[in-house]
């Protein structure tokens, strides 16, 4: 598809993955099936890459599919699949494309209960390779706000800028204790787990993240939990931390997108049409959430942030209503367990 925009994978009840993509006009493509590449979960970057646990073998294996063609491994022996949540992005080496998974192995050390080995995809031979700390002592994500016997539940890697080296890493992590953290990791210098409960605001036990560097920052989306009408509910909220370090209070993405759905899962990502001229316009925040019952797949996006959609009051009103993808695509190819959207941003001529 010409002017693509969107990309998006999804599991099924079944374990199948199905991909498809989106242009700027909103048109979108049917979805397609990638194999062999079933998993228990999976993410994508803005370059047509899937990447899926495999959890029918021990240890885990991370595969990777590249746009529509066949899956291969690119990394084993990372073990306790309910952690490998995974997730890749991109760097930019060169006239190449660099691609970075993070997956979940052993405990780094006696005093952790889990380690977050990061892998790079070499962007032309494909081959893989583990950096951080194995090779790199420098390379340390150090607790913090964090305790490390705490397991991750969900990982979101929202960027790898910087070339080897010197990356800088920026992830989010939620723990089975309902926690909520992040970490801006240097090469150079390392990094802490910052409480982001503490910073923005408590959204309940998050079961859920995803993180995505735009405009005013990075936004992070979750599903939490809240008490509504004397109900336990599980929403989407939003924060972001904004360049100065400082994070808003949580928006409630369901109160906006005018949906009263509970979630089990959130993907975003961070659409913009960047102009020669230096400026930055079209900036739009998209998001998919899996539903906790019934196997939908809803669809949102964010807009500018200077403008409101129809000039309505609202906690977030440049929040579009939420759809359904089925009624975008013409179907989905079955229950939906898993999803992740990535973004490709464009620039063009002033």
């Amino acid at each position: 598809m010409d002017d693509t925009t969107l990309f998006l994978a999804i599991t099924t009840d079944d374990g199948n993955t199905f991909v498809t993509e989106a242009n700027s006009n909103d048109q979108w493509s049917t979805f397609t099936k990638v194999a062999p590449l079933s998993g228990n979960s999976l993410q994508v970057t803005s370059w047509h890459s899937v990447v899926a646990t495999i959890d029918d073998s021990s240890p885990s294996d991370l595969r990777l599919s590249d746009g529509f063609d066949p899956a291969r491994d690119v990394a084993t022996g990372l073990g306790l699949a309910s952690f490998d949540k995974g997730s890749s992005h991109f760097g930019d080496e060169g006239s190449h494309v660099a691609r970075y998974i993070l997956g979940a192995g052993g405990p780094t050390s006696s005093a952790w209960s889990f380690s977050l080995p990061l892998y790079q995809i070499d962007p032309v031979t494909g081959l893989s390779r583990q950096i951080g700390e194995l090779t790199d002592p420098a390379f340390r994500m150090r607790p913090g706000a964090l305790d490390p016997t705490d397991p991750p539940v969900a990982l979101s890697l929202a960027q790898v800028s910087g070339s080897p080296g010197a990356l800088v890493i920026q992830l989010c992590l939620a723990t089975a204790s309902g926690g909520l953290y992040y970490l801006a990791l240097s090469q150079a210098t390392g990094g802490s787990f910052v409480d982001v409960k503490a910073a923005a605001g408590d959204p309940g036990n998050v079961s859920s993240v995803s993180a995505a560097i735009g405009d005013a920052g990075l936004h992070v989306c979750v599903v939490g939990e809240v008490m509504e009408g004397g109900m336990t509910r599980h929403p989407i909220l939003h924060t972001v931390l904004n360049p100065a370090g400082t994070w808003a209070r949580w928006g409630n993405v369901n109160q906006a997108g005018r949906s009263n759905a509970d979630f089990a899962q959130v993907s975003v990502a961070h659409f913009a049409v960047d102009f020669t001229d230096g400026q930055t316009r079209g900036q739009t925040l998209y998001l998919v959430g899996t539903t906790a019952t019934g196997g939908d797949l809803l669809f949102t996006k964010r807009g500018d942030p200077n403008s409101n959609r129809n000039g309505e009051i609202s906690i977030d009103p440049v929040w579009q209503p939420f759809v359904s993808v089925g009624s975008k695509t013409g179907h989905l190819p079955g229950p939906v367990t898993s999803a992740e959207v990535s973004a490709r941003s464009f620039t063009v001529a002033a």
